[in-house]
């Protein structure tokens, strides 16, 4: 049985438009259309991330017509500039120079793992601690509900006093079961967060290269979102990427790393 929509006929009014121009215009918006916009984003994937370095207005990028083929350039598109026009291959190579010069060496990438692992390994025996504390804590007030219980049975206490300290304890309870049943924090997931750090930013015009291009838009984005500065012959940026600012450029930054004596995670008594 057919769906909606499966069925055509011809209606029985008189149609507001001519079936030809009907058809022209639903050929020239259809899946066609998204997919060229789609298509135009992964063709120039620096659209939009560089900027040009006197006016600052982003670079656009298009095709141009020359004698025997098409031309793709990166482009200043304020009309009162106009500085900067660059090949679109020129653009691109530029671009992967520039990510060599921030991916992060193998000797700090380690230096870094090495210390996430140990605070990492803190954190870890803290709440481990604390857990234990919490699971003492929590047998003790089990216990004291039980002999209040008893208590109360007994006759030993009268109602007012029984409800009172009852909701008191209830409430410990509840509490210390939340802080003995907290997750533990387990090596494995820092490890794999680490790894994909490495492998993302060891060599990242590798990443770049092995990146889908529908992809790379989005990645240039996240990697610079103030932009980057073409003078048509180089690529600066006046603010770092925000890994570089997150991981260290040196030895003597990577032990910075490590918390500050007098500010170490408060043990439990």
């Amino acid at each position: 049985m057919p769906g909606r929509g499966d069925i055509k006929a011809i209606g029985d009014f008189e149609p507001i438009v001519s079936e030809e121009i009907w058809n022209a215009v639903n050929s020239a918006r259809g899946p066609s259309q998204a997919k060229s916009r789609k298509s135009a984003s992964s063709d120039f994937p620096l659209r939009g991330t560089i900027r040009c370095s006197r006016c600052g207005y982003s670079l656009t990028a298009s095709r141009s017509k020359g004698r025997s083929k098409h031309y793709a350039y990166y482009t200043c598109w304020n009309s009162d500039c106009k500085a900067v026009k660059v090949k679109q291959e020129v653009m691109e190579s530029q671009y992967e120079v520039y990510l060599d010069s921030i991916s992060i060496a193998e000797p700090i990438l380690d230096l870094f793992e090495a210390a996430m692992l140990a605070l990492w390994k803190d954190r870890n025996s803290s709440e481990s601690k604390l857990r234990e504390l919490a699971n003492k804590n929590l047998l003790k007030a089990t216990k004291r509900l039980e002999v209040l219980t008893d208590q109360f049975l007994d006759g030993h206490c009268d109602a007012e006093f029984f409800q009172s300290q009852k909701s008191r304890l209830e409430y410990q309870i509840e509490t210390l079961e939340i802080q003995s049943g907290s997750n533990d924090v387990k090596d494995k997931p820092i490890q794999v967060v680490l790894n994909h750090g490495r492998n993302l930013f060891s060599d990242v015009r590798s990443t770049w290269n092995r990146m889908k291009p529908e992809l790379r838009p989005a990645f240039a984005s996240s990697l610079n979102p103030e932009g980057l500065l073409s003078d048509g012959v180089s690529l600066g940026t006046a603010e770092k990427p925000w890994f570089e600012r997150l991981i260290p450029s040196s030895a003597d930054d990577v032990i910075r790393l490590a918390v500050p004596t007098g500010f170490e995670p408060v043990s439990p008594p």
